[in-house]
């Protein structure tokens, strides 16, 4: 767990943790090719989870796995500013294109495992139901000139509502006290580049 932490400490991103079904072990980073919805609901294209942050990482493990939480995880528990938050669903496309590579015949596997950052994105709405969304660059690899809401990579240290707040001053320069922000999850989602396995 030690070098998991010291990698996260060098590259000054979150990762997604996840914790094995039916244990009290220590959350482990999630692979760069695991498809987080099928870790959880093998069948389905979502997956209602518990998520959490610990040690510097997003942890995600089942609903029922709650009441088997150390003391330690207990502690923690509370709202959206920094550790526990209540079950929410995670959803990916049919099309996940991280799951169909674990259907292809040739395994591909990374020189190294990266881990799966974690990223926020802000849905802004103004008291006259308008939502606030900005257009990507265009020299962007990924979906350039596309319309989306204010994100980024959660960095080290930040909790959700906080990182979600710095991104919405850095892209939109909106600044919003978060003791007087109203906030709350919608989801989580997974999202991979390139959307179909038919495109890399």
């Amino acid at each position: 767990m030690a070098a998991v932490v010291n990698n996260i400490a060098n590259i000054r991103r979150m990762l997604v943790g996840v914790r094995a079904p039916d244990t009290c072990d220590k959350p482990k980073m999630a692979n760069f090719l695991t498809c987080l919805v099928h870790h959880f609901s093998p069948t389905q294209k979502s997956a209602t989870i518990n998520c959490k942050i610990q040690d510097d990482m997003l942890v995600l493990y089942s609903p029922h796995d709650g009441n088997k939480l150390g003391d330690k995880d207990e502690e923690s528990t509370g709202t959206v500013n920094g550790t526990e938050l209540e079950s929410v669903t995670l959803y990916h496309s049919p099309e996940c294109p991280l799951w169909k590579l674990q259907q292809c015949s040739t395994p591909v596997t990374p020189s190294q495992n990266r881990g799966i950052y974690v990223g926020v994105a802000v849905l802004v709405e103004s008291s006259d139901s308008h939502v606030l969304m900005t257009q990507r660059c265009d020299h962007l690899r990924t979906f350039p000139r596309a319309w989306v809401p204010p994100g980024g990579h959660l960095e080290v240290g930040e909790s959700i509502m906080h990182g979600a707040l710095r991104e919405l001053e850095e892209e939109a320069g909106l600044v919003l006290d978060p003791r007087n922000t109203n906030t709350h999850l919608i989801c989580l989602w997974e999202s991979a580049f390139p959307p179909l396995i038919t495109l890399a």
